[in-house]
């Protein structure tokens, strides 16, 4: 290299620092503009003179700024008014067209979006804010890049923002926004948070942040904590704003939605973006044309995130800007096992005594995957006996001075360290049985809130931000008492708080957590995570019809968030509980897509219920697969959610095959096909009157539609409590019996069943008489105590639900602390048909019937024979015809699960396109029914997805049809329809056979039946909506078939004018 260019290249590179040091000077004196006081100005000097680096990477610079080139239960409260404008509401067909999947441009790749045209005039807003808590935020590094994030924002309509864990992405962008005028006018900043317990803690922070109770608020489920006329920062599960795209789909009282921990791919955070990305081309371009709704602004964040899916995404039409905001704050050292443990809770217990054993000060978060592993490790962790004063005395100059510790000090390396049977730590590894919980206390409902609770969380949280001041990690070492807590999504509020509280100076808090705190909260204190690299997961097998939930291995990409818990204001310790080979190996890079793999009946529901109706053309941001979709199409529609497909019959269009043809052949579905056949290609998702009911309900379609079945049927408080139960027993994934050791004396078998509805009305009913000794009840008979609460809490929050959203159908008061009686034989029969009818395409026929040999059962999932599916050992000695199951389970032997037998009967009474009508029988002799103006005909019902022929029942056919036509002018001609004209039926030159036979076109008959065919006359509606505009009609049609020589014209013509009372 010359001498030359060595010197350019220096010079270059000290032009690149003073660029850089006047960069971020002007970051400071954005910050001193914004946020601090003068009193502060001597930090601003102290932060500024300390030298900075060049490349903008993850260890050397706090900032980096990426462009695009470069690279998921509803509410019931009363919403706030949205912002009043001046245009005209958005027509059906305008917002259809515009929420259609652009697929007119090309995919050109990755490119710089467009800013936006015209602008909204935003006026900023000064915020007082308490001198400590200030302080403390402006260390977050996205504070450096607020000016940034607003630009970005204001000219750009679609914002990607990605940053490391802890930048202050959730709490301080809402702030930026609300500080920088974008809630204009009435519009508010919403924000979706995945979890409940992230929405309030997140609330409380800013709340505290910005130094006020009325400008922030959230909304979780049924319970609410804002002021409607107030807030301007709302933060809510994405459920929420579901649930107001009813009503709202252009989000008239948003003007910035943020839709946070996209990272995690839930299904409903997937859904919005896709409506969302085309609200805000509709909000665009109606601004631009002249109309005061502000436009949207959609900001997508997470910190661990696949860009490539959004950034390449065909949804946004490449107008979607990139930002990335990073820290190198603090590290957070990773420690891996040397192997992978069988029983990761023991190793957790260990692992746990081991740092509150030996390591300085700091709070410890514990990840398992759900209550039963927390209980559990609490089980475990409540004995490890209080340090005795030895013990104390032992450790006193190892912990004197732990404070001054190095981070890389080889005392925190856990793996060499062994308990010994001299520390004062004992376990009883076979005291393993599940806890007995308070129901009270765990799963009362949440309605019941204490009105001054909210203002309490926000002087725990400002009391804790001056304790954080003073001192850099609290709380004690080994010296002093563990205090367990635990954390999951079912808490109560109040309960979950406990998580963020700090602790005493004579103890060290353990948070034993699910995956809610792996994403958004911030857990003060938190120096140790331990991490046992498990996840409960959602898997759905739409052949089988269920939904489980299976323990699997986390991502890497979660995996990072939860170290990223860790060292939040000083450097932390993140122990893995499995080796690096295994993280390297088995750990899939990101989590799955939901929408790829769940049960999409819920997702296309909703989509309906909004006007989406074909969802194969949806802007999904990864679309499902093609097999999925069409089932839970073809479910839909079969539970009549969604119109089912029509399909005209063309070979009798015109009027002469109509007369001539002998109208017993004609399909009873005249004048459409048989509508099965048609659901193996129905591609629109046209969403019905019961469908609109049952996407109000906070449960999958199905048990929605029984829970409305049951309700169709009786009223009666205790119908209902049981009912409910029952129907969120067969929606709950979990088992409802556990396996346990114990010995035959204490163990009691269930009685006799013969089904397993049957069983299940047994159990909730003693299971609620019992007042006393419900946890014995539950161990002698393997009952999982957990699981009925947890089904209890379900039945009563659909209730509540109903009583709120359905006030109209005057729902008894259920008592929910009494107990459950026996149901009335009426009852119980009601109950089992609704079961029936919700699962009529999961219905099972014995094999012999269909001429097998085996001695199991055939069901339509498996339509060719190739396998059978079976009852469980306890009923396989019933040998039912016929059983409706609710899933199935197995893999070499396939066994049904919630199994009813079905009376067929029953069956072939209900209205589904799996039951068809065929062959209209000559006997019983086809009739008109007077009472409801229909002419019923007898018909073979069969079970189509098997072919299985089921009985001959009365249907009533539609008035068009050829058949009805002619029964209701045999009717009208012999006075069985009015009976003005009865005395005229002896001098009928036909008789009443003749109508039903093949007539010829010529004849009288046919004269009679071509006029009223022409106007589909076929019942006492259509006649006489004609005969209102001319009294004589089919008057000469009617008197021809008279024998004429004994006819009073006059006297005829009177009688038949007045026939009709107007």
């Amino acid at each position: 290299m010359s001498k030359k260019s060595a010197a350019s290249k220096k010079k270059r590179k000290f032009q690149e620092i003073l660029f850089k040091e006047e960069e971020i000077k002007s970051y400071l004196s954005k910050i001193n503009k914004h946020a601090l006081s003068a009193n502060d100005k001597s930090m601003i000097e102290e932060f500024s003179t300390k030298p900075k680096k060049v490349k903008p990477n993850h260890a050397s610079s706090n900032i980096q700024v990426e462009s695009d080139s470069d690279s998921e239960p509803i509410c019931y409260e009363k919403d706030l008014e949205p912002i009043k404008h001046t245009e005209k509401p958005l027509s059906t067909a305008e917002l259809l067209a515009l929420l259609k999947n652009d697929k007119k441009e090309e995919d050109s790749g990755p490119r710089e979006p467009e800013q936006v045209k015209r602008q909204p005039d935003y006026k900023g807003i000064t915020v007082e804010r308490d001198f400590n808590i200030n302080l403390k935020r402006l260390k977050l590094p996205s504070c450096m890049m607020e000016q940034e994030i607003v630009d970005a924002i204001k000219y750009n309509d679609i914002v990607l923002i990605t940053g490391d864990t802890g930048t202050g992405k959730s709490t301080q962008i809402p702030q930026f926004l609300y500080e920088n005028g974008f809630c204009i006018g009435n519009t508010i900043i919403g924000v979706t948070q995945i979890r409940r317990v992230a929405c309030i803690a997140i609330a409380n922070q800013i709340s505290l942040e910005l130094n006020s109770n009325a400008l922030v608020g959230y909304q979780v489920r049924y319970n609410k904590g804002y002021n409607s006329k107030s807030c301007k920062i709302k933060f809510m599960t994405d459920g929420i704003l579901m649930n107001e795209l009813h009503t709202d789909i252009l989000c008239s009282k948003y003007s910035v939605i943020i839709i946070d921990e996209a990272h995690e791919r839930r299904a409903n955070c997937d859904i919005l973006i896709g409506i969302l990305s085309r609200v805000v081309k509709i909000r665009r371009s109606r601004y631009d044309n002249g109309d005061s709704l502000p436009p949207l602004k959609l900001v997508i964040m997470s910190a661990t995130i696949r860009k490539e899916d959004f950034l390449e995404s065909k949804i946004f039409d490449h107008k979607i800007k990139s930002l990335h905001v990073l820290s190198n704050a603090y590290n957070c050292t990773i420690h891996y096992s040397k192997k992978t443990p069988k029983d990761y809770v023991i190793e957790a217990r260990d692992k746990v005594a081991k740092i509150h054993k030996i390591l300085p000060p700091g709070s410890i978060l514990v990840f398992l995957t759900g209550k039963d592993e927390l209980h559990r490790l609490r089980h475990l962790l409540f004995q490890i006996n209080n340090p005795s004063h030895t013990m104390h005395q032992n450790h006193s100059a190892t912990h004197s001075s732990s404070s001054h510790v190095d981070d890389d000090d080889k005392i925190f390396e856990l793996e060499a360290e062994e308990i010994s049977d001299e520390d004062d730590i004992s376990y009883n590894e076979s005291d393993n049985d599940i806890f007995e919980f308070n129901s009270d206390e765990e799963y009362h409902n949440e309605l019941d809130t204490d009105d001054g609770f909210y203002q309490m969380e926000l002087d725990t949280m400002s009391s804790n931000y001056t304790k954080l001041q003073e001192s850099k990690w609290l709380g004690s070492d080994g010296s002093g008492k563990l205090k367990i807590v635990i954390l999951h999504a079912s808490q109560t509020d109040k309960d979950q708080m406990e998580a963020f509280a700090i602790p005493n100076d004579n103890e060290r808090i353990v948070i034993l957590s699910t995956n809610v705190a792996e994403t958004s909260v911030t857990l003060p204190n938190i120096r140790y995570v331990v991490d046992t690299g498990k996840e409960k997961r959602k898997v759905h097998n739409p052949t089988r019809g269920v939904s489980n939930f299976v323990i699997c291995n986390i991502s890497k990409s979660s995996a990072q968030q939860r170290a990223g818990r860790a060292g939040r204001v000083g450097n932390g310790h993140c122990y893995r509980l499995y080796s690096n080979s295994i993280y390297e190996t088995l750990f899939d890079d990101y989590s799955p897509v939901e929408i790829v793999e769940c049960n999409l009946e819920s997702n296309l529901l909703f989509l309906s219920s909004i006007g989406i109706a074909n969802p194969y053309d949806f802007s999904f941001l990864t679309p499902p697969p093609v097999e999925n979709v069409d089932i839970a199409m073809k479910t839909l529609a079969t539970l009549g959610a969604i119109e089912v497909p029509k399909t005209r019959d063309m070979n009798y269009n015109t009027i002469h095959s109509k007369i001539t043809s002998d109208p017993l052949k004609i399909s009873p579905y005249y004048p459409d096909l048989c509508d099965y056949g048609s659901l193996k290609e129905y591609k629109r998702a046209k969403i019905t009157k019961l469908g609109r009911c049952l996407s109000l309900i906070p449960m999958e379609p199905r048990y929605a539609k029984m829970i409305y079945c049951t309700l169709s049927k009786g009223k009666r408080a205790n119908y209902i409590a049981l009912s409910f139960c029952i129907v969120s027993a067969m929606s709950f994934s979990g088992g409802l019996f556990v396996e346990r050791n114990i010995s035959r004396e204490e163990s009691k078998e269930l009685p006799s069943f013969s089904n397993d509805i049957d069983m299940l009305i047994w159990l909730f009913c003693k299971y609620t008489q019992r007042t006393t000794n419900k946890v014995e009840f539950c161990n002698n008979y393997n009952i999982n105590q957990k699981a009925i609460g947890e089904i209890f809490l379900q039945a009563i929050q659909v209730y509540n639900i109903l009583k709120i959203r359905f006030s109209d159908i005057h729902l008894e008061h259920v008592n929910w602390d009494e107990p459950i009686k026996i149901p009335l034989p009426e009852e119980r029969r009601w109950l089992k048909e609704s079961i029936v009818e919700c699962l009529i395409d999961k219905l099972a026929i014995k094999g012999a019937y269909l001429g097998s040999k085996s001695g199991g059962y055939k069901c339509s999932e498996m339509p060719n024979g190739a396998e059978c599916v079976y009852l469980n050992n306890t009923y396989s000695k019933y040998k039912y015809e016929c059983v409706v199951y609710n899933y199935l389970v197995g893999d070499e032997k396939i066994r049904m699960r919630d199994v009813l037998q079905a009376n067929i009967a029953h069956v072939s009474t209900i209205k589904s396109p799996l039951v068809l009508s065929r062959e209209i029988q000559e006997t019983p002799v086809p009739s008109y029914n007077k009472e409801k103006d229909v002419v019923e005909v007898y018909t073979k019902k069969y079970y189509a997805p098997l072919n299985y022929y089921l009985n001959v029942t009365r249907v009533a056919l539609d008035h068009k049809h050829p058949l009805s036509i002619r029964i209701f002018a045999q009717h009208f001609c012999f006075g069985l329809v009015y009976g003005r004209i009865a005395e005229y039926s002896g001098l009928l030159a036909v008789s009443m056979d003749d109508f039903l036979k093949p007539i010829k076109f010529s004849s009288k008959i046919a004269m009679l039946l071509e006029e009223m065919i022409s106007k589909n006359i076929g019942n006492k509606k259509a006649f006489e909506k004609e005969y209102r505009k001319n009294k004589l009609f089919l008057f000469d049609k009617y008197k021809n078939l008279l024998k004429e020589s004994t006819v009073d014209t006059e006297r005829l013509k009177a009688s038949y004018e007045s026939m009709v009372e107007l």
